[in-house]
């Protein structure tokens, strides 16, 4: 991200994600950026080169219309639909855009805010839970410094239910991570190797 600084005036850029854009056949990065021109920050992204050693135009891809900050972004693509799920930084909860292009843009419906956490929350990553067609998102609590976990219902990308606190154990720092799911055999390799 250095020659993103160097190229946007930025003043703080973080969190960054990949997801892979089929329309374009290339890996897409968007992140929360703030430029020192209007302080305000929002997400954008940029297409990585073939071989990863740089990126592209730096575009918009989305900005609330409130002019409210949006950060860490997360877009997770289900039904031809893309969902953005992002920070707003002065409520301090995860909302949620739509578009049916990655690059968007992006929809903003009438009740944005998908938040059960009764605290402020941030860094959110919704992943699936193998065999089914519920989604899980955890985000952080960061006041608390712990995990808060929802679940996706009645196969909604935008309709959720907290996960009670003893169903499941995300005790660890640092949080605003992502989950990634392997299989047995690569959890095998992973556990004997020798680091």
């Amino acid at each position: 991200f250095r020659r993103v600084l160097f190229r946007s005036h930025a003043c703080r850029v973080w969190a960054p994600q990949v997801i892979y854009d089929d329309a374009a056949s290339k890996y897409m990065v968007y992140w929360s950026n703030c430029l020192d021109t209007d302080w305000k920050t929002y997400l954008v992204y940029a297409y990585l080169n073939d071989d990863f050693t740089d990126i592209g135009e730096v575009k918009t891809l989305y900005q609330p219309s409130s002019s409210k900050d949006a950060i860490d972004g997360d877009i997770i693509y289900e039904n031809g639909i893309y969902y953005l799920y992002y920070k707003d930084e002065k409520e301090g909860k995860i909302c949620y855009v739509y578009s049916n292009t990655l690059t968007g843009p992006y929809i903003e419906p009438d009740n944005m805010n998908i938040t059960k956490s009764l605290k402020d929350v941030e860094g959110s990553c919704m992943y699936k839970l193998s065999g089914t067609n519920t989604y899980l998102m955890i985000m952080d609590e960061f006041h608390n410094h712990k995990y808060f976990m929802q679940a996706t219902t009645s196969n909604s990308m935008t309709s959720f239910k907290a996960v009670r606190g003893y169903e499941y154990n995300l005790d660890f720092s640092p949080r605003h991570g992502s989950m990634l799911q392997i299989t047995k055999d690569e959890y095998d390799a992973l556990s004997t190797a020798k680091w």
